[in-house]
This record gives C-alpha cells, sequence and structure tokens, in this order.
C-alpha cells in the first residue's frame, strides 16, 4: 500500500508540478554538503596550523560527496535523457554523473576506518607506513574497475542477454566492494572499542570516545550493509531502473547515505583542540 501511494503521490507530482521528484532530495543533499563545508571551514580557522589532517579530509570529502548527489538529482531528468540515448558515450555519461556519488560516499566514510585503523596499530606499536597506500590503492582499483564496468555497460548493453550479464557483473562487484566496507567497519570498530574499553575507567573522555566508536561503528556498519543488500534487491531481484522508478533512489540514496552522514556530522561535529594534542596528526 505504501509504494502505491507513492507512486500515486509520484505521478501527481508529474501531472500537476514541472519539478521533478529528486528535486527536494538534492536541495536536501546540497544542505549536507553546505553543512559539511562550514565544518571543514570551521576547523581550517581553529587550527590554521596544521595541514590536510584526517578530520579536514573527511570534511572536504562529505561536501564533494553531497554536492555530487545534488547535482545529480538535480539534473536527474538530464541523465535519464543520456541514458536513454542511443550514443555510447551519453549512456556513459549518465552511468558516471549518477554513480560518482556512490563512489564517492565508499571512500569518504572508509577513510573512518583508515583513521581507525592508524590510532589501533599505532597504538599497538605496529608498522603504519603500509596503510595509507593500500587504501589509496583500493580505493583506484574500485575505481578502476568500476569505470571498465560503466565502459562496457555503455558499449555492450544493447541485447536483454547482455543487459543481464553487466548487471550481473556490476551489481556483484558493487556488492562485493560495500560488503567489505560493511566488515572493516565490524572489524576495526571492535578493536578499537575493545582497546579503549580497557582503559582505566578514570581516563579523560573515555566514555565519550567509546560511545563515539561505537555508534558509529554500527550505524556504518549496518549502512553498508543495508546498501550491500540494496544492490542485490534493486538490481537482481526486482531488476529495477532507476530512471524509471525514481522511489528507488531516492529511498536508497536517504536511507544508505544522507541519514547516516547527518548522523556521523553530528557525532564528530567537535572541533579540535587548538593546542596540539596527541593521536591529532597532518594526513601527510
Amino acid at each position: 500500500m505504501g509504494r502505491a501511494l507513492l507512486g500515486l503521490s509520484l505521478g501527481r507530482w508529474h501531472t500537476n508540478n514541472n519539478t521533478p521528484p529528486t528535486f527536494s532530495t538534492s536541495c536536501v543533499c546540497a544542505l549536507v554538503s553546505f553543512v559539511a563545508l562550514v565544518q571543514l571551514v570551521r576547523i581550517q580557522l581553529r587550527v590554521p596550523e596544521y595541514g590536510w589532517t584526517t578530520q579536514k579530509v573527511f570534511h572536504l570529502l562529505n561536501f564533494l560527496c553531497f554536492a555530487a548527489y545534488a547535482a545529480a538529482l538535480g539534473l536527474w531528468e538530464v541523465a535519464d535523457r543520456w541514458h536513454h540515448s542511443d550514443s555510447g558515450g551519453l549512456q556513459f555519461a549518465a552511468l558516471a554523473f549518477t554513480e560518482v556519488p556512490g563512489l564517492l560516499f565508499l571512500t569518504t566514510y572508509t577513510l573512518l576506518v583508515l583513521f581507525w585503523a592508524e590510532i589501533y596499530h599505532q597504538a599497538r606499536s605496529h608498522p603504519l607506513t603500509w596503510l595509507k597506500p593500500a587504501f589509496v590503492i583500493c580505493n583506484a582499483v574500485i575505481y578502476a574497475v568500476q569505470i571498465l564496468l560503466w565502459v562496457l555497460q555503455s558499449v555492450l548493453d544493447k541485447t536483454h542477454r547482455q543487459h543481464q550479464i553487466t548487471s550481473i557483473a556490476s551489481t556483484a562487484f558493487e556488492a562485493s566492494v560495500q560488503f567489505a566496507a560493511a566488515m572493516s567497519f565490524i572489524v576495526y570498530g571492535s578493536l578499537l572499542f575493545s582497546m579503549l574499553y580497557r582503559f582505566p575507567i578514570e581516563s579523560k573522555g573515555r566514555q565519550k570516545k567509546l560511545r563515539e566508536v561505537g555508534s558509529v561503528a554500527v550505524v556504518c556498519s549496518i549502512t553498508f550493509g543495508l546498501r550491500t543488500a540494496a544492490q542485490v534487491v534493486y538490481y537482481l531481484v526486482l531488476d529495477l531502473d532507476p530512471f524509471k522508478q525514481p522511489w528507488a533512489i531516492l529511498g536508497y540514496i536517504t536511507g544508505c547515505s544522507l541519514l547516516p552522514a547527518l548522523f556521523v556530522l553530528v557525532m564528530l561535529r567537535k572541533l579540535p583542540p587548538k593546542k596540539s594534542s596527541a593521536g591529532y596528526q597532518p594526513i601527510g
């Protein structure tokens, strides 16, 4: 019944209003992007002597991610025309335009895993030199494979059989990546939480850090788990076309990107101290 009501409301929207249903979500994404930019500026004004810290890069990526979401949703009808054109180049542009925000979301939030991994391994006196190169290489491989899949989808996706093959390959890859992200939050969130839990009870900020790490780890693990399930359900089970069923992509972005991002931004809203403190290091 809920889907029927949503479908009816979308139908009325197209009938009585020239504004596409993705426009309001685009505005919310733009607002989240602006909030991340404001937080980045506040941090820079607070500690201008630092370079690009992990915290600054995280907010910069949030700004870029939700600016890309806002642009994609705001120009959804343009991307729809590109997607259904006969030009392979325009079809590739439509795929990249609408899916790059999801890749940026992955990079943005797995950066938290990198930060937690650095804290954990540093506390254990493990070598840290491999962590950042591994993070960069993993992201580069993911982007490269995704671009290759977009090329295949835009060039080979001509018959029903080809469409099935490219859809299965793309969905399997994206679901695997999202699942790996969920597992990384579970692993390093658990390791860091356990390490903090063993600190003396009277340790300054112990309870606050436990709540922060625990809640962010749980929310991000669930988020990437839901993104994994959504990939499989939307594109393999239901075989949905996001351009024909905009409610699907709106629900996905709202539940698996917007709401988790807002929660994490609130949890990590605290500005760094003005004076240098242990554990707050430049990213480079």
